[in-house]
């Protein structure tokens, strides 16, 4: 039996994602699998050849980079002998977490903040690698993401009066 997996996105809002990601292994590891590319997300903003904002990243050049923090991840991952590990993508990966078990990491409570992308060169990707996967495993995780109004129209596309955005800016 081959590998599976499923992405289904649950919100996907001016400010917020959140991503139901599942997999089911045969004996056989992931390896730097993308998970979430952050130019897929709604709202994401692009520029064309004059450095101009386009609305949405769809049939535009994307950027390099897109902003979002991570704020909760939640799930379990059942690999008896291994981990799931989530990385931020870049020209050099960077571990984001390492999963096993049942886990419920509400980072943005509690003052713990939340993890923002340290990858080097980073491409606004989060992928995923398994560790120990023998016989059939499989993962349910569930992130929440924040996004970035520098990467993300949350509204300042069509009113940048209202986010005091030159040359619109408000005046005493």
């Amino acid at each position: 039996m081959a590998n599976t997996f499923s992405y289904q996105t649950l919100v996907d809002s001016s400010k917020k994602a959140v991503i139901k990601i599942t997999g089911t292994l045969t004996n056989t590891n992931e390896t730097s699998n993308v998970k979430i590319m952050g130019r897929t997300l709604g709202g994401a903003l692009a520029n064309d050849s004059n450095s101009n904002v386009l609305v949405t990243a769809a049939g535009a050049v994307p950027r390099t980079h897109y902003r979002y923090t991570v704020a909760r991840v939640m799930g379990s991952v059942a690999i008896p002998s291994g981990y799931a590990q989530l990385n931020w993508d870049g020209a050099t990966q960077a571990s984001m977490l390492n999963l096993s078990g049942t886990f419920d990491y509400n980072l943005s409570q509690g003052g713990l903040g939340v993890l923002i992308n340290n990858a080097v060169t980073p491409n606004g990707n989060i992928s995923m690698t398994t560790v120990g996967v023998s016989g059939e495993c499989s993962y349910t995780l569930i992130l929440e993401l924040h996004k970035d109004g520098l990467d993300f129209n949350m509204g300042q596309v069509q009113r940048p009066q209202d986010f005091n955005h030159p040359p619109f800016g408000v005046t005493p």
